[in-house]
């Protein structure tokens, strides 16, 4: 009777690590999800602040060009 017990219990904490393993798993999964979401936004925003610089190199030749003409 001992023997199945113990195979039960060592098969019960088997069960629970390999629970763990999975959650540490997913866990790991949803950081690099949201690193790649931070990278994405900040690639996004650079790309928003040199199109910003762009523009305005654009509107100050467009008025140096008005004004020189």
């Amino acid at each position: 009777m001992t023997f199945i017990a113990t195979v039960i219990v060592i098969a019960i904490a088997i069960a629970i690590a390999i629970a763990i393993a999975i959650a540490i798993a997913i866990a790991i999964a949803i950081a690099i999800a949201i690193a790649i979401a931070i990278a994405i936004a900040i690639a996004i925003a650079i790309a928003i602040a040199i199109a910003a610089i762009v523009l305005i190199c654009f509107f100050f030749a467009f008025c140096l060009i008005r004004f020189l003409t």
